[in-house]
């Protein structure tokens, strides 16, 4: 174990073998999530892993979430697909809290595949209009070559 590679809790500050790479660790979720008003037994069926700071949203509650992800209808808002990408735990991961970080105010729920895009595009509306224009440039360039696209 003396040469295990370990990584910092950022809540705690404690070293931790390496896992699966978040942090905060596993008991820091646990009394994030106490904190927040989730019982023993949703800790337990569902892993709740909360962004560290500055990505929370303040004041943003499991009440708020559970009212966006019913609205929704279980879904992602930008895609309409239910989140795919799984926990390591064999459970499917919450979908994400997407909010402004201007205003810090949640904007609506993201699979991990749309909020990822949002963030690596810097939450840019610009650059995400030029992102969409490049695809549907090359998509219908490609069209004109009579290549049709795989799905």
């Amino acid at each position: 174990m003396a040469n295990e590679e370990t990584w910092k809790c950022s809540t705690c500050g404690e070293s931790k073998p390496i896992r699966s790479g978040r942090s905060p660790c596993a008991r820091c979720n646990a009394d994030r999530a106490a904190e927040d008003g989730w019982r023993e037994a949703d800790i337990r069926r569902v892993v709740w892993q909360p962004p560290s700071p500055p990505y929370w949203v303040p004041g943003f509650t499991r009440a708020a979430y559970n009212e966006m992800h019913e609205a929704q209808g279980g879904v992602c808002l930008l895609c309409g697909r239910p989140e795919t990408e799984d926990t390591g735990e064999g459970a499917a991961k919450r979908l994400a809290v997407d909010h402004d970080k201007e205003t810090k105010l949640a904007r609506g729920l993201l699979c991990s595949a749309c909020n990822t895009g949002i963030g690596k595009l810097q939450h840019d509306p610009a650059r995400l209009r030029k992102a969409a224009d490049y695809i549907e440039e090359h998509r219908a360039r490609a069209a004109s070559l009579g290549v049709t696209p795989k799905r």
